[in-house]
């Protein structure tokens, strides 16, 4: 009820302000645009907290009836131009869903820095990098059942721990198993607990204040902390940076958020994970993440003027503004996926490949088959001890 109650309050602000949107957009002086986008850019961040990332643009979805403007960019929702256009190569900037939030902090993110996004060269050989170091041949290559026992032990670990079922337990676990896959060291669950731990806090300082109001870091000492206690623990086995940092955004974001995802729609949908089959098991996991992505959104500067359509009116955007794709509403287009917010384990294969939530192209992730084995391998573990469907896990999101 109080989400419902808050849905609505949010839809009327959406409401309200798409006007000053309008009009920034077809303002021919330049101050006038800046100025009203960056009034209305913080209240679109402020909605992201109370409707979460992806609640908050399904809001916008439906309030504008299609295409949206949200903080800094225009939102382009259906499937066909989504899947066309993030597989092109692209000037990136630093924003993520429009906003100035954590995405372009080197200090959290050393994959998805500002430098990276703006320069292709430099992209391409850090992709090359994580492809060669990282996500080798080797690693690419193991199945579920390969990763099941090279994480056998760890998981066993943390099905005997009082904790397991917590949000911090899930994370933390994520953790030891990705770094055992991408570096063969084996940490302590002591020390992999003390460095998500502090991981997610710095994250979620640097999401509140990164963009909007960044001496907060310096008076928390945010980034000092994430350095001395995530990464140089860490570094001090001799793993790869590169694979740290994929490892905390694993825990952070995409598995992590995936395993702790899957065990609330069982609920939400009211399946009994423990009867369902190996390939059953598989479609939940593609389509939790079908219908809530773990990664919202990615976008693309303009290097040519374009014209889009919002709300029945053409837009026309200039070199230098910003396109972005929610893939929550791509990957809930009605065309592509018959009833698309149903949890359909009987979706075909063909329908699973159009799932966006990973990117494509030069731009997919890389970890995509790993973050669905290894999810898949914790929900096993976790279904052993629990009935996931009973489960309630505390896990604050934005």
């Amino acid at each position: 009820m109080i989400r419902l109650v808050v849905g609505r309050l949010s839809a009327g602000v959406i409401a309200a302000q798409r006007p000053l949107k309008v009009v920034a957009y077809h303002h021919s002086v330049a101050p006038v645009k800046r100025l009203l986008l960056e009034a209305t850019t913080f209240v679109d961040w402020a909605l992201i907290w109370p409707n979460i990332q992806n609640g908050a643009m399904r809001l916008y979805h439906e309030v504008y009836g299609g295409n949206f403007f949200f903080g800094k960019a225009v939102m382009i929702t259906d499937h066909a131009t989504t899947k066309r256009e993030i597989a092109c190569p692209a000037h990136r900037g630093e924003r993520f869903m429009g906003v100035d939030i954590v995405s372009s902090d080197p200090n959290v993110f050393a994959t998805n820095t500002g430098i990276l996004n703006q320069n292709p060269p430099i992209r391409a050989a850090t992709r090359a990098y994580l492809d060669e170091h990282v996500f080798t041949p080797d690693v690419m290559a193991l199945s579920l059942d390969d990763v099941q026992a090279l994480a056998a032990p760890i998981l066993a670990e943390w099905r005997q721990d009082d904790r397991m079922a917590t949000m911090l337990a899930i994370r933390a676990t994520v953790t030891r198993v990705f770094l055992r896959i991408l570096t063969g060291v084996t940490i302590s669950a002591d020390e992999s607990d003390a460095c998500t731990r502090s991981y997610v806090r710095g994250f979620t300082e640097a999401s509140l204040f990164h963009g909007y109001a960044p001496w907060m870091l310096g008076l928390l000492g945010t980034h000092e902390r994430l350095r001395k206690q995530t990464y140089t623990p860490l570094e001090r086995h001799g793993m790869d940076l590169m694979a740290v940092d994929v490892t905390m955004f694993a825990a952070m974001f995409s598995v992590g958020t995936l395993v702790l995802r899957c065990v609330e729609d069982t609920r939400r949908f009211g399946i009994r994970y423990r009867d369902l089959d190996q390939a059953q098991r598989r479609a939940l996991v593609f389509e939790s993440i079908r219908l809530f992505p773990t990664v919202t959104t990615v976008h693309r500067r303009l290097t040519e003027p374009e014209d889009v359509q919002v709300s029945g009116r053409t837009v026309h955007l200039e070199v230098g503004d910003e396109i972005a794709y929610p893939f929550v509403c791509a990957n809930r287009d009605p065309s592509v996926f018959a009833d698309p917010d149903a949890m359909d384990l009987g979706r075909s294969e063909e329908s699973r490949d159009e799932i966006l939530s990973w990117s494509k192209a030069p731009h997919a992730c890389p970890a995509k088959d790993l973050s669905v084995h290894v999810t898949m391998a914790m929900l096993d573990v976790l279904s052993e001890r629990f009935e996931l469907s009973a489960l309630r896990i505390v896990n604050p999101q934005f």
